[in-house]
């Protein structure tokens, strides 16, 4: 038996959609087995909408299911299932999850009488109930949530965050070579996009339904750590891989002198991340607040680097590279230069023959970068 299946707290509204008849139940205003029976889904159709109250002492971990027209209940005894007010000791129900590829559904077990109701359409009666010791497909129900829905929040447990792979990705190269006798300058300009994806997946909790429509921030990585970039532009459909493009651009002036060679290349970290989140979500109608745990997947890029190095007449690396850094987000959102290179440029005239500029933050000089 599964132990992730969601049973939806009092005052949420749901429809109970059998698995094999794919029709769901209806309680119409009549008692005994007039008023119960399957039907087609009908969003206008309330007849077919229930709500839980949850069971105390004798009936703790049981459930009776209210019709929300009126104040009948389901109940389950002499192979049949009816609705009728709650007096009967048949109206308490237990929800059992299904095994296997099955563990998202459940059956509906009265355990009074070890009753299970079932729904089919090939033959009659469509809805009834038998011997629970007995186990078929066309006892498998699942929930269909009748209210609607916001999402108000996603948190990630930042800490808990991976890096699944990761590869360094080559945004641009320029090379200037220089065959006069005077410093020459070159204007270094990156201009990439590169695609990435989003995908939230469920776990456990309250099962969001395939395709619901969300603006939240995505998880990414800075300097050192996970962090949350804002992205409130950005519309994601859950359980959907969410495709979507990011920019790059930069501009900053290399020099070269005479007889040297510079070449400049910008290069970001491009892999897969994972980070679980807890999402809530509010119904309209009643303000009831429900949590779905899952986890985030995605291919993001982080860590935006500029190299310029240079090369001699003979093409020989000319000393090691000076590394130049910037504080803040480090995952591609803004590129600024620290340190020597406050004026807009970086040279690899004099000592300063090369430099790796990295990190992101406020633009300096004419140094900068957007994600």
């Amino acid at each position: 038996m599964s132990d992730d299946l969601y049973i939806p707290p009092p005052g949420v509204t749901f429809r109970l959609l059998g698995y094999v008849s794919q029709e769901v139940i209806f309680a119409k205003p009549h008692t005994g087995s007039q008023g119960t029976g399957i039907a087609p889904l009908d969003e206008k159709d309330t007849s077919q909408v229930f709500t839980l109250t949850a069971g105390t002492d004798n009936h703790a971990g049981l459930y009776q299911i209210k019709s929300i027209n009126n104040s009948l209940v389901l109940y389950a005894r002499d192979d049949a299932a009816y609705i009728d007010v709650d007096t009967q000791a048949q109206d308490w129900f237990k929800f059992e999850p299904g095994t296997g590829q099955f563990t998202k559904s459940f059956r509906l077990i009265a355990p009074d009488q070890n009753q299970v109701i079932f729904s089919r359409t090939d033959q009659e009666p469509f809805l009834g109930c038998i011997n629970a010791g007995q186990v078929y497909r066309d006892q498998l129900f699942n929930f269909v949530w009748a209210g609607s829905y916001d999402v108000v929040s996603v948190d990630y447990d930042l800490s808990l965050g991976k890096i699944v792979s990761s590869q360094p990705l080559v945004l641009a190269s320029q090379t200037l070579t220089n065959l006069s006798t005077s410093d020459q300058q070159m204007t270094f300009t990156l201009n990439q996009t590169t695609t990435e994806t989003s995908q939230f997946t469920y776990q456990t909790g309250f099962a969001v339904e395939l395709g619901t429509k969300f603006t939240c921030g995505l998880p990414g990585l800075g300097a050192t750590d996970f962090n949350v970039k804002t992205t409130s532009s950005n519309q994601w459909s859950w359980n959907e891989t969410n495709t979507f493009t990011v920019s790059y651009t930069a501009t900053f002036p290399v020099n070269a002198k005479p007889g040297a060679t510079v070449r400049a290349v910008s290069t970001v970290n491009k892999g897969n991340l994972e980070v679980p989140f807890t999402m809530t979500c509010k119904f309209k109608d009643t303000g009831i607040t429900v949590q779905t745990q899952g986890v985030w997947r995605g291919v993001s890029t982080w860590d935006l680097r500029h190299t310029i190095r240079e090369y001699d007449s003979a093409g020989n690396p000319v000393d090691i590279p000076n590394i130049v850094s910037a504080t803040g987000d480090a995952a591609g959102s803004v590129v600024s230069t620290a340190g020597g290179a406050a004026g807009g440029a970086v040279s690899t005239a004099g000592g300063a023959v090369g430099g790796i500029v990295s990190g992101v933050g406020d633009a300096v000089g004419s140094l900068s970068g957007t994600k």
